[in-house]
C-alpha cells in the first residue's frame, strides 16, 4: 500500500483520481479549503480524510504528493513549503498521464460534454473492467481493469500530457479567455492533442472547428459522426419527445437502430453517439450498450432534477453560453409548457467579460432571468463581484443575492434552473430550505 497526498483534493479531477487510488487499495489523504464543495461527499463516503491547507501536513512522509493545477508556491503554503524543503511533487495531469499508460484508454475532450460523456462510457463499459475518472468527482477502478476512461481538459493545454488510445472530441469553441488568445488558438491545442492519439480520434464531424482540426491533423485517423452523409457514422431519423430521444445510425451501408434513450437535448444525442461509436470500435454489442445507456442516472451537477409540491429545481454546471442554451432547450423539451426561470452565476471575470453578449443572448429564452454575483477564480482580482455590464445587456435580468433568494418562491409551478460552475448550489439549497419550512 502506497501513501498519497493530494493538494487541492476537492477539485473535480483531483477528487476523482483520489477515489480511484482509494478503490485500488492505496492510502489517500488530501487538503483543501474549508468551504463545502460538491465533490467532497464521495471523498468522505470513501473514508478519505480532508485536511485544511497547512505545511504541517507534511510532518509525515508520503510516497507521492499530487498537486492540483491551480496551486503554486506563490498562492499555496503547502507548495511553497515543499519547494523550500526540496520535497518532490507531481502535477495532476502528469500523474494521470503516467497512470493511464498500459490500458486501452479513452480520453474525452471538448469544450462541453466531457463529464457526461465520460459518465456514459463508464455505464457502457461497466462489465468490461474499467478504471474511470469523471469530472463530477466520481472515480473508481476494477481490480484488474482493461480500460481507462478519463476526461482530458484543454485548459492551458494540460491534455497534451496524455497519449490515449482513443480521443473523443465532442465540440470545440472559444473558452478560457484567460489563457487562449482566440478560437484559432483553441483549435491549435486540439490539433496537437489529436496528433498524440495512438489509434483513432472520434469526433462530432458537423462541428466547424473540429473540421478544421481534421484538416490540420490530416495524417491522423479520424472517425466522425454527424448528420451529413460524409461521416463514418450518420445520425438519421432523429426525434425528440417529452420522454427522450430516438435515432438510428448508418455505417458501412449498415443501418443500426432505431435506438431510444431517456435523454434531453441535442448535446445528449452527440454525447450518446460518441459513446456508441467507441463501443462499436471495441466490438461491444450495440443493443446491450444502448440498454446500459438507458439506465444512466446522470452525473453530479448535470441537469440534476429535484421535485417538490410546487416547484421543479434543476442544478446544472452550465457556465458557457452554449451550455446554457443546451440546458434551457433540454428543460423546454422535458417540461413542455412550463415557465422556465433561469438563475445564472457567472464564472470568472475573464469569461464573463469576454462572452458578455453571448451570455445575454443565451439567457434570453428564459421566461424570467436572475443573475448572481460573479464567482471569481483564485487567479483573478477585481473590485466588484456584481456583473453590472451583463445585467445591463440581458433584457429583464434581475440581480439576485444570497440574502434575498426568497423572491424565487413567487414562481410556483415553474422550473427553476440554477446554472454555474461555482457555488450556485448554495442558492438552490437555501431556496429548498425555505420551501421545506
Amino acid at each position: 500500500m502506497r501513501k498519497f497526498f493530494f493538494i487541492g483534493i476537492k477539485g473535480a479531477g483531483m477528487s476523482a483520481l483520489a477515489n480511484i487510488l482509494k478503490s485500488q487499495g492505496e492510502e489517500v489523504t488530501g487538503s483543501d479549503i474549508l468551504e463545502h464543495v460538491f465533490t467532497e461527499r464521495k471523498l468522505r463516503e470513501n473514508g478519505i480524510e480532508i485536511k485544511p491547507f497547512s505545511k504541517h501536513n507534511f510532518e509525515e512522509p508520503y510516497d507521492t504528493i499530487i498537486c492540483g493545477n491551480a496551486f503554486r508556491a506563490d498562492n499555496n503554503e503547502e507548495v511553497a513549503y515543499l519547494e523550500k524543503m526540496g520535497i518532490g511533487y507531481q502535477h495532476y495531469y502528469d500523474f494521470l498521464a503516467e497512470m493511464t499508460q498500459g490500458y486501452t484508454s479513452v480520453a474525452v475532450s471538448g469544450t462541453h460534454g466531457k463529464t457526461t460523456t465520460t459518465g456514459l462510457l463508464s455505464e457502457v463499459f461497466s462489465d468490461e473492467g474499467v478504471a474511470c475518472l469523471i469530472g463530477d468527482g466520481t472515480g473508481y477502478s476494477a481490480e484488474n481493469p482493461d480500460y481507462f476512461l478519463f476526461e482530458a481538459c484543454e485548459y492551458k493545454r494540460h491534455f497534451l500530457a496524455y497519449q490515449p488510445t482513443y480521443l473523443i472530441i465532442t465540440n470545440i469553441e472559444f473558452d478560457h479567455p484567460d489563457y487562449f488568445a482566440d478560437t484559432d488558438d483553441v483549435i491549435d491545442a486540439f490539433t496537437s492533442a489529436a496528433k498524440q492519439t495512438q489509434k483513432t480520434v472520434v469526433a462530432f464531424g458537423d462541428d466547424l472547428n473540429i473540421k478544421e482540426v481534421r484538416l490540420r491533423a490530416i495524417d491522423i485517423p479520424f472517425i466522425t459522426f454527424g448528420f451529413g452523409k460524409e461521416h463514418d457514422y450518420i445520425i438519421c431519423n432523429y426525434e425528440k419527445t417529452a420522454s427522450g430521444i430516438t435515432f438510428s445510425l448508418e455505417t458501412n451501408n449498415q443501418k443500426l437502430g432505431p435506438f431510444s434513450l431517456p435523454f434531453y437535448g441535442m448535446h445528449m444525442l452527440i454525447n450518446s453517439v460518441a459513446t456508441l461509436v467507441i463501443a462499436n470500435l471495441e466490438s461491444l454489442d450495440l443493443e446491450s450498450s444502448v440498454e446500459r445507456l438507458s439506465k444512466f442516472k446522470g452525473v453530479d451537477r448535470r441537469f440534476n432534477i429535484t421535485l417538490s409540491e410546487k416547484y421543479t429545481f434543476i442544478d446544472d454546471y452550465a457556465h458557457h453560453p452554449t451550455e446554457i442554451i443546451a440546458t434551457l432547450n433540454a428543460a423546454r423539451q422535458k417540461f413542455e409548457g412550463q415557465k422556465i426561470i433561469a438563475v445564472f452565476q457567472p464564472h470568472t471575470f475573464s469569461r464573463t467579460k469576454a462572452l458578455e453578449d453571448e451570455f445575454a443572448e443565451s439567457l434570453a429564452s428564459s421566461d424570467v432571468i436572475y443573475i448572481t454575483d460573479i464567482f471569481a477564480s483564485a487567479r483573478e482580482e477585481e473590485s466588484s463581484l456584481i456583473p453590472t455590464a451583463l445585467l445591463d445587456k440581458t433584457k429583464g435580468a434581475q440581480h439576485l443575492e444570497i440574502t434575498n433568494v426568497e423572491q424565487l418562491l413567487i414562481h410556483e409551478n415553474a422550473v427553476i434552473i440554477f446554472m454555474g460552475a461555482g457555488n450556485i448550489q448554495k442558492y438552490m439549497h437555501k431556496v429548498m430550505e425555505l420551501v421545506k419550512k
